[in-house]
């Protein structure tokens, strides 16, 4: 069986990155980190508008298009595929009901330019994670082209918050 790497981000909230192979999970890694006073304001230019269609795999989601071009805090998470082309499911969760980021993921491959939204773009949660933060999660599933590097970017959906 294929292994593909995947991805467990835990936020304030968090992202779940599970690639599968036949009934197999694969490998997981973890990454920490959260938007704080003290995190670095690190932007990107407007975000993919939130239009309740989660990206599959079966149908592969077109660009949905821009919501605005305000600043918003972004960190990104940069993994490869080393083998064939997969389909792998991403999960934004959040366990912190304080938290007030109100965060989105949305993938690109081969890599993700924080100036433009639209290029590279591949999957989206399609909600965020809500303000005050509700407990559920937001899948997304999206084909890994072979070979390929891919980008998770978390977002605050509302821009950045100091």
């Amino acid at each position: 069986m294929q292994k593909l790497a995947s991805l467990v981000s835990k936020f304030s909230a968090g992202i779940l990155l599970a690639a599968t192979c036949g009934s197999a999970f694969a490998d997981v890694i973890a990454v920490n980190g959260a938007f704080t006073v003290s995190s670095p304001v690190t932007t990107q230019t407007g975000r993919v508008t939130r239009n309740v269609i989660p990206s599959n795999c079966a149908a592969p989601k077109a660009f949905p298009g821009t919501d605005d071009v305000l600043a918003h805090r972004y960190n990104s998470y940069n993994f490869q595929n080393n083998g064939p082309a997969a389909c792998v499911t991403a999960i934004l969760s959040t366990s912190d009901v304080m938290c007030s980021s109100n965060i989105y993921a949305v993938t690109y491959t081969p890599s993700f330019n924080p100036a433009s939204v639209p290029t590279n773009y591949l999957a989206d949660t399609n909600s965020s994670t809500g303000t005050p933060t509700v407990l559920f999660s937001l899948p997304m599933s999206f084909i890994v082209p072979a070979n390929s590097p891919i980008v998770v970017d978390v977002l605050e959906a509302g821009g950045p918050r100091t």
